[in-house]
């Protein structure tokens, strides 16, 4: 049980840095390197919500700036 709870918390805590990078991303450049990173030091506890986050990102980074 403890082993699930500490797993479900590194979940947590990589979808925080992933929003907090979205927070305060300069550009898209930074962001993606930022996710890179965190993917390499945190490759097992990445979850369906942090693709999902980091897609919807990428695909919409900018798209405010066209208008």
């Amino acid at each position: 049980m403890q082993e699930q709870n500490d797993f479900q918390l590194m979940e947590q805590m990589v979808l925080k840095v992933a929003i907090l990078a979205e927070k305060f991303a300069v550009n898209l450049a930074w962001y993606i390197d930022v996710i890179i990173k965190l993917i390499e030091y945190a490759a097992d506890f990445v979850d369906e919500d942090f693709w999902f986050r980091v897609c919807q990102m990428v695909t919409g980074f900018g798209s405010a700036d066209a208008e």
